[in-house]
């Protein structure tokens, strides 16, 4: 019966459950309790490398998107300076 207890609860944490819904499905009052049945796999360090990857992906692409958008502190100075047709 325990083992089945730690293999549920071991997949609900790789589901995603964090500490606190551990304690909750448990019925445990510490999180020293909850550690238990938390414990690292290498799919589970793998999906979590995949996710920050993914993440710093979508993160670099909005700041590539945002700078194509904008000009630079250069060229917004170069076009703020008068042309020699402007006598200065």
């Amino acid at each position: 019966m325990h083992d089945l207890r730690h293999t549920g609860n071991q997949l609900v944490a790789n589901a995603g459950a964090n500490p606190r819904e551990l304690m909750a499905r448990m019925g445990h009052d510490s999180e020293r309790a909850a550690m238990i049945y938390l414990h690292s796999s290498r799919e589970r360090q793998r999906a979590l490398a995949d996710a920050v990857g993914e993440a710093a992906r979508g993160e670099l692409a909005k700041s590539t998107a945002r700078k194509a958008r904008e000009s630079s502190g250069t060229q917004r100075a170069r076009n703020r300076r008068p042309g020699p047709e402007s006598g200065v």
